[in-house]
């Protein structure tokens, strides 16, 4: 039998038509996601009441230790304000803890409520943990919460009617599907990769603007407040970076704003996802760029997103950066501006957070390496490679000696020491781990000072129990020869005890990487931002809190809890997934062609790892937000891989075509 494929028949294969059926099915995703997920609400009027059952059945995963609950309490899922537990009715079995309450004998046991808004349930997950059932709504779900390691979980649910409870949700989904391809269409009038790059685009400023619109006027924790007063008083001190303060203080100037580096920082981000779409867009990617605007709305990145911390600034602006370096890669040109809008992004992002300086040279040398390359086309690789490399140091010594100039000589912050925290966690990891005492004269000579209960209190989380206790056992000091002492005491300690500091800092280094924690921050309400303000001697005269809904903000909220739900102690907040996904990358450019792929590849995932290793020396304490850049750079990374991989087997799937108009199968 002879089997005939002509132009005609081969209609069905052709691309336009994938692409009616691809955006078809984005736009009904994207649909399925909203509904799903309720984030379109009917009810205007008096909402529904349903009544909620948890149930901590007594039952356990095998490697449990024991079948615990701890339920640490339910959440406004619009304004992360506690729901009060007058509002339950709680068998006696259950026993409180604090704002806690945990269920471990006399189970199963029930907690009771009638839920008239949208809510999240926060409960404890660990190797002691247990099974429990939660009833809502006519439905029975069970959820196991045993977890190797300590972390929590979250589940959200809402009473109020949305699209999912509507008898016409079949229809709407599939009037999204149409829709989509209605919009696919267009790529046989206009040019596709205009039409990809401009629904990414619009995606981008949902993903964005949903970020902004959930998180206004943002979230302040103790840092950030007492850089807010930096920025309110004029004075500046070095504990946290001045130079974000002092920024923060022109912006405040500007706008009457103390909200203003929150919309910087969006707007950073904001540029940074369209230069990365214009990345993947002129390589010839455009539906690979619509990845771009679902990745920044990703709980990877709207974990932190809405937080006003350095770590964020940092990471948004490192962003930003690479994606206009990942462009002139392209061109292999580089303009003035260019130039100047990359150096400048890499002096607020190192900063803002000084540790992260080894990050910034991999995109310093690769921005001298394409100009260096531009410039003098005639000379070897090797030179090439030498003057880059030797202006990219001279680069990280001018950004740092300037910054330096700038805190002591311009500004003149106070200063504060700040690494003697990381050098009394150390002596004090030190101690208890050979069980020596090497800490300095004036720490000796404290009142309160006691060496076992130092080696007592030592944990790998952290040292603030020991710092910031009511009654701190390692005092603070800011005088100068007190840290002079304290430099050589900490020095002499690592010397004689190497093997316990390498000890004491793999085990801190290791807490950071697997342990998931203060992964995610939560919508702030106003009541905890102004109080949050007081304790750090915010003058809340001195700032205009302009009491803005933006539209939509509660749907935001409500997708946002909801993904964070969803990912809270997943893999995606393991410091080593994203390492591990770094070195990956890093190992695969050997093996690829040479291309402009390999090239901002390598570089933004050797920016990645040079700025989560060093870590192992100065993390102070236990946090996601510390590898915030690390597992955005890996990220973006695997998206690059995907182009290259697609790329690849195109060219494979070509390469095996006939050139022929028909082709004839026996």
């Amino acid at each position: 039998m002879k089997i005939t494929f002509t132009d005609t028949s081969k209609a069905i294969l052709d691309k336009y038509w994938l692409g009616l059926i691809f955006y078809g099915v984005i736009f009904a995703a994207a649909g399925l996601l909203v509904i799903q997920n309720n984030l379109i609400i009917f009810s205007d009027g008096e909402p529904l009441e349903e009544e909620l059952l948890i149930i901590a059945t007594g039952e356990k995963n095998i490697a449990s230790k024991s079948a615990e609950i701890w339920f640490h309490g339910a959440f406004s899922s619009e304004t992360n304000e506690r729901l009060p537990w007058h509002n339950f009715e709680i068998d006696p079995a259950w026993e409180a803890r604090d704002l806690i309450y945990l269920s471990y004998k006399g189970q199963p046991s029930r907690i009771k409520a009638n839920i008239k808004q949208g809510v999240r349930l926060d409960f404890g997950s660990h190797p002691y943990s247990g099974k429990l059932t939660i009833k809502f709504k006519g439905s029975s779900k069970t959820i196991d919460l045993y977890s190797k390691e300590a972390t929590a979980r979250s589940i959200v649910l809402d009473p109020r009617l949305g699209l999912k409870d509507s008898p016409y949700y079949p229809l709407i989904i599939f009037s999204l599907f149409a829709l989509g391809m209605c919009v696919a269409s267009l790529r046989k009038i206009v040019d596709p990769r205009k039409i990809d790059t401009l629904v990414s685009g619009l995606l981008l400023l949902l993903s964005v603007y949903m970020s902004l619109s959930a998180f206004y006027p943002g979230v302040y924790t103790p840092d950030s407040g007492e850089q807010l007063y930096q920025a309110l008083e004029g004075r500046y001190t070095d504990w946290h970076p001045p130079l974000m303060a002092w920024v923060w203080s022109i912006l405040i100037g500007l706008t009457d704003s103390f909200t203003s580096l929150f919309f910087a920082h969006h707007i950073i981000l904001l540029l940074a996802g369209f230069a990365w779409i214009g990345f993947f867009a002129r390589l010839g990617f455009s539906r690979l760029a619509l990845l771009v605007p679902l990745l920044l709305a990703s709980p990877l990145l709207t974990n932190f997103s809405g937080v006003v911390w350095k770590d964020v600034g940092y990471a948004f602006s490192m962003l930003l950066a690479a994606g206009i370096l990942a462009n002139f890669t392209l061109s292999k040109r580089l303009t003035f501006f260019g130039i100047f809008s990359i150096f400048c992004l890499l002096v607020y992002a190192y900063g803002v957070r000084m540790n992260g300086v080894f990050a910034v040279f991999p995109l310093l040398y690769a921005m001298f390496f394409i100009v260096v390359k531009q410039k003098r086309r005639a000379i070897s690789p090797l030179r090439i490679y030498f003057l880059a490399g030797s202006l990219a140091i001279f680069s990280v010594f001018l950004i740092v000696s300037g910054i330096f100039y700038f805190k002591d000589k311009i500004i003149d912050a106070e200063k504060s020491y700040a690494f003697q925290y990381v050098q009394l966690y150390d002596i004090a990891g030190i101690s208890a781990i050979s069980g020596g005492d090497y800490f300095p004269e004036y720490i000796k000579s404290f009142k309160g000072y006691d060496i076992e209960k130092i080696k007592n209190g030592y944990g790998h989380g952290s040292a603030n129990n020991l710092i910031y206790s009511v009654e701190p056992l390692l005092p603070l000091s800011n005088d100068s020869l007190s840290q002079t002492e304290l430099k050589s005491s900490w020095l002499a300690s690592i010397l004689h005890e190497p093997l316990a500091y390498l000890e004491h800092r793999w085990a801190v280094f290791s807490f950071l990487m697997e342990k998931k924690l203060y992964s995610q921050e939560r919508v702030q309400s106003n009541e905890d931002r102004m109080s949050l303000f007081k304790r750090t001697n915010v003058n809340t005269d001195k700032i205009n809190v302009v009491g803005v809904d933006f539209p939509g903000y509660l749907s935001s909220r409500r997708f946002i809890n909801k993904t964070h739900s969803y990912a809270l102690g997943s893999i995606i907040y393991s410091g080593w997934f994203w390492l591990s996904i770094l070195i990956v990358q890093m190992v695969s450019c050997a093996f690829l062609e040479k291309s402009p792929f390999r090239f901002v590849l390598f570089t933004i995932a050797l920016s990645g790892v040079l700025y989560i290793l060093p870590y192992f020396v100065v993390s102070p304490a236990s946090s996601f937000r510390y590898l915030y850049w690390g597992s955005i750079s890996g990220a973006f990374g695997v998206l690059i891989v995907a182009a290259v991989l697609i790329q690849s087997t195109l060219n494979k799937i070509k390469s095996m075509l006939p050139d022929k108009k028909a082709v004839a199968l026996t």
